[in-house]
């Protein structure tokens, strides 16, 4: 019995050293974790506390009664406080005082539940009195259950100074556009008063030169020889030729201005309308018109733009034993090309940039007459389209001139 008892003791004490040195070991490997996982925490707020200092950006913590309880180096270089003059004190010291009872709104809905992280440009108030343009990061977070904003801010003086230049120089840019504006609406006033004068004053004395000289011609005729008649003629269809000039200018001007009215037009139908009309001078010539899509345009002026070209291409071909003319469409990037062409005389590519200029001409009058307006004419009706105009040829060969159209219909 007394041995039973004596083992037992021994087989107690024995398990009691052993737990002991359990739990030692335990308490041991625990407190080389708590010392390892201090280490960190002071390793971790040590790079928090050396970034906040040595950060470019102001940071600042406000606690939810208002007072600043964080504020970096960079803070007291951009507001002037030093951290033991602010430290402890409201933030509003911060505000200029017209803004403080909108900033206290703004507090209270920023210390509020579920306020989402924010960017607002602000203006504070530095030691000296003077206010300083920020943008603000802010941020709200708890700390022991109570809110904590976080904001940091940056100095933003450049950049309202270029924005306030930018201004500047954007409303200098809008004044100097409104006077050419101005500028420019008299000179088009001006070119109308001069289109009327043209008009009106200039063709009366041309009118009046033909009329004499046809009266000439007519009354004393037989009276004169052929040197006189020809010279006569000569007055005369100068006289028209410088009419036709007049028009077809004032017609060119009037192209710039008004505005267009833009409808789906049956292009086919026009073509084959203008075409009936240019075959009345030259019945010998042919002119097929293919069917094309539906052009989108001011009908009466892109009926002007088949009528110079189907008169070019008639007038052109018209030395032709079978003179041909053709009117069509294909289509290109997605996009429909119309053309016009013939087998006339055709010119020398090297020239084509002077086509469309105003008198410019490639022919001279004696072989084909004419004004030098009408392909300027097309020019300009195709660009008030956002469309494009270009000519293929070759001598001998014929010409094609093609255009595009890129206007959308009006509602």
């Amino acid at each position: 019995m007394v041995e039973t008892l004596a083992f037992a003791g021994f087989v107690a004490m024995t398990l009691l050293m052993t737990v002991g040195l359990l739990v030692a070991s335990m308490l041991h490997e625990r407190a080389k974790e708590l010392r390892a996982a201090n280490s960190r925490l002071a390793q971790s707020e040590a790079r928090l506390v050396g970034f906040i200092i040595s950060a470019h950006d102001a940071i600042l913590s406000i606690d939810d009664r208002g007072l600043v309880r964080l504020f970096n180096p960079a803070a007291e270089r951009l507001f002037g406080w030093s951290v033991r003059e602010l430290a402890g004190t409201s933030a509003e010291r911060l505000v200029p005082e017209r803004h403080r009872e909108s900033y206290r709104e703004r507090l209270r809905g920023y210390l509020g539940d579920g306020m989402p992280r924010i960017q607002v440009e602000l203006t504070c108030l530095r030691a000296d009195g003077s206010e300083v343009p920020v943008e603000v990061s802010l941020s709200r977070h708890d700390v022991a259950g109570r809110p904590v904003l976080t904001l940091v801010a940056r100095d933003i003086t450049g950049r309202r100074i270029a924005q306030e230049q930018s201004q500047r120089m954007n409303d200098e840019l809008e004044r100097r556009v409104a006077t050419r504006t101005s500028e420019l609406t008299r000179t088009v006033g001006e070119l109308e008063s001069f289109c009327y004068t043209v008009s009106h004053d200039l063709r009366a004395p041309l009118r009046a030169i033909d009329g004499f000289a046809q009266v000439l011609v007519q009354d004393h005729g037989p009276g004169l020889d052929g040197e006189a008649q020809r010279l006569l003629d000569r007055v005369s269809g100068n006289a028209r030729q410088m009419a036709a000039l007049i028009d077809g200018l004032l017609e060119l001007s009037r192209l710039g201005r008004g505005d267009l009215k833009c409808r789906p037009v049956d292009l086919a139908r026009v073509a084959a309308e203008q075409a009936a009309i240019a075959s009345h001078g030259h019945p010998s010539a042919r002119i097929e018109v293919d069917s094309m899509p539906p052009a989108v345009g001011d009908e009466r002026l892109l009926a002007q733009v088949l009528a110079n070209l189907l008169s070019n291409a008639v007038k052109f071909s018209s030395r032709n034993e079978e003179p041909l003319v053709r009117v069509g469409a294909w289509e290109e990037s997605g996009r429909i090309v119309y053309y016009v062409s013939d087998n006339g005389v055709g010119f020398d590519m090297r020239h084509a940039s002077k086509l469309f200029g105003v008198f410019e001409r490639l022919h001279g009058p004696k072989e084909f007459p004419g004004t030098g307006v009408g392909l300027a004419t097309v020019q300009r009706i195709v660009e008030r389209h956002g469309g494009q105009v270009w000519a293929e040829s070759e001598p001998g060969r014929g010409a094609r001139f093609s255009f595009t159209l890129d206007v959308a219909p009006q509602q």
